[in-house]
Parts: C-alpha cells; structure tokens; sequence
C-alpha cells in the first residue's frame, strides 16, 4: 500500500527544503504519493521560480500518512501573511495530528509554522531546522521541543533513510 506524503507549500517556500525531500521520496519508486497543497494553486519560492499546480488544503489528512512543513526564505517576512495564517488555522483543525496517527516533519522554519499553529500541533514532531532559527524555537516559552536540529532537504540520502529520520531527526 502506498503511503501519501502532503508536503504543505506557502508563498517563499524554500526550494531546498522541498524538493530534497520531495526527490527523496519519489526515488523510492511506487511506495509513495506526493501530494502538494497550500492556501494558494501557484507561488514564488526562495529562488525566484513559479511553482503552480498546488492542491486546495483539503478539510483533513488521512490518518497514516505524512505531512512535511518545508522552510521559507524569511520566516520573519512569510509567516506574517495571510497564507501563513491560513496555514496555521488549518493545521489546528487538522485531528489526524492532534491525535498523532499523522506524523509531522518540518524542515529548517516549517518548524516555526508548527510551533506558532499550537501545541496540539507539535507535541511529536520531528524539527529540523536551521541554526537562526533553533534560538527562537528554544525561546518560546513553556514548549517542549523534541529532536531539534539542522538538517537541509540534502541532508535526506534516500528512501528509507528519509522516512527513518522523520523519527530520529540530527543536527548537522
């Protein structure tokens, strides 16, 4: 059975932290389903490039499946807009991750996405994020981070490995 991947894209995404993953993953063949979603069908990402055919958030995410949270280039600049905020609305509804039958990988600030939408979102997840960003993820106050560390959409070698480390995440 094939298991889907929903990697969650917003206006700034780094292309990096997408498609290393993404390329990971599809290099395990026919084992799983990339699906792309995000508030808007088309968006600039880091390196200037259009990236369209963007699904619609869907209502909710299957229980089994994987939802990956890739950075952005300014988290400072692209969590204060309104896709952001859409973004964080939607995964506080989204009942597969507060039950945790949907694992959360997030990708150098798709941490802070995760952090910012609420506790129900992030209590066990894997963090991968970038050295600029673990002081901030560190400072909130009253939030338990589990496997926090630096990690780049290159730093995932393969498959297996990919899925492995969505659970056991190191710095770099």
């Amino acid at each position: 059975m094939k298991q889907t991947v929903w990697f969650l894209i917003l206006p700034g995404v780094m292309a990096l932290d997408l498609t290393g993953p993404a390329e990971a993953l599809k290099l395990a063949g026919d084992r799983f389903v990339l699906r792309y979603i995000g508030p808007q069908p088309q968006v600039i990402c880091s390196t200037g490039m259009n990236i369209g055919g963007i699904e619609p958030l869907p209502a909710g995410l299957p229980a089994d499946s994987l939802l990956v949270v890739p950075g952005v280039y300014d988290s400072r600049i692209c969590y204060v807009t309104p896709e952001a905020e859409q973004a964080r609305r939607w995964l506080k509804q989204q009942a597969a991750l507060r039950s945790q039958v949907l694992m959360l990988v997030c990708v150098c600030s798709g941490a802070l996405l995760a952090v910012q939408a609420g506790r129900g979102c992030w209590m066990a997840f894997a963090a991968p994020t970038h050295h600029e960003v673990i002081d901030r993820l560190k400072a909130r106050p009253r939030r338990r981070h589990r496997k926090i560390g630096c990690l780049s959409g290159m730093t995932i070698s393969g498959p297996a490995p990919a899925l492995r480390r969505a659970s056991i995440w190191h710095c770099i």
